[in-house]
């Protein structure tokens, strides 16, 4: 099977695919203790994706709404995108807490998944409790490939702590710029079973 994700021209990027988007689904305010999941999977064909935006789990606007959790699984093909922000935590409209968000990336076997600006790890606008439930996690596995022009984490206010970064197998993860900082860094960069990490004029 073959999947392609373009514009409704056909031909130009998807402009923005948010995964597990808890800030629309609750928009209307109200409490709901419940968490948003979304898994989704694009390992039994071929997947050709352009998206400018990609979000993975963001948090809801309104104070008593669980955490939004999304994980994208990537098998054969490119998923290419311009920015990527693998949980995405806005402060709440109603001036209060609001639930974490986490995003998950697997990049699996003859999979590439690319970010040609940048790639934030656990975004967030504001620091409160829940946000250091939420954060990014990027895991390239055995035969799948990461190429990346910048890794962030944090956002504006740094306040995540569950950013992470794996690399298994024969996984190959390939960065051109820059990953995190000094002031907002990654919990943990693990690579085992023959990961290899490339990296290209990096700052870090």
């Amino acid at each position: 099977s073959y999947m392609k994700l373009r514009n409704t021209d056909g031909v130009s990027r998807v402009s923005n695919l948010t995964i597990a988007d808890a800030a629309d689904y609750f928009a209307t305010g109200g409490a709901n203790s419940g968490a948003t999941k979304v898994n989704v999977t694009l390992t039994q064909g071929t997947v050709d994706a352009l998206i400018d935006t990609l979000i993975l789990g963001r948090n809801p606007r309104f104070t008593a709404n669980g955490p939004a959790n999304a994980k994208l699984f990537l098998g054969a093909g490119t998923f290419d995108v311009n920015n990527a922000f693998l949980g995405y935590q806005t402060g709440a409209d109603d001036g209060t807490e609001s639930g974490s968000a986490t995003g998950r990336i697997d990049v699996g076997a003859n999979g590439v998944f690319r970010v040609n600006d940048t790639m934030v790890l656990g975004y967030t606008e504001t620091n409160t409790s829940t946000v250091t439930d939420g954060g990014g996690q990027l895991n390239v596995l055995a035969d799948g490939t990461a190429e990346i022009n910048r890794i962030t984490a944090g956002g504006p206010a740094n306040a995540t702590t569950a950013n992470t970064i794996s690399i298994t197998g024969t996984g190959n993860l390939i960065v051109t710029n820059e990953i995190a900082s000094e002031d907002a860094k990654i919990l943990t960069l693990t690579m085992n079973g023959g990961g290899t990490l490339t990296l290209d004029s990096v700052s870090a």
